[in-house]
């Protein structure tokens, strides 16, 4: 049984529970802090196996490397500028925030993107 289908069973009576004036609320509360605690903790491991993000330093700034897998299939390999290292970092702390969120809005991007329209009369 997967994490996901247990937290749903453990947590699907805690609302009833929290509003109750029962003496179990404060454990359930409990319960469900440490429940969301896990699950954060599985979910981070997961994107850092399946996500990799390496800063390079030289001359001019700092290159981020951005891979992401599923499994054995590459999804997205990239590299992005930043003109110095603690810029570098914070583009790879919010890519390894959500490694398929940024794929999923990198490739939302791509898919909708279009040729830009040049007014040629405004060069003429």
């Amino acid at each position: 049984m997967g994490l996901h289908r247990l937290v749903a069973i453990h947590t699907q009576n805690m609302p009833g529970l929290a509003r109750s004036g029962s003496p179990d609320r404060q454990n359930a509360l409990r319960a469900n802090k440490l429940l969301h605690s896990a699950f954060s903790f599985f979910v981070r491991e997961e994107n850092e196996g399946m996500c990799s993000c390496d800063i390079s330093d030289n001359e001019d700034g700092s290159t981020v490397s951005f891979r992401l897998r599923d499994g054995n299939t590459e999804l997205i390999s990239m590299s992005f500028y930043a003109p110095d290292h603690s810029q570098a970092e914070l583009i790879s702390e919010k890519i390894k925030a959500n490694p398929m969120g940024a794929y999923k809005n990198i490739l939302e991007y791509l898919l909708n993107n279009q040729a830009e329209k040049i007014d040629v009369e405004k060069y003429l």
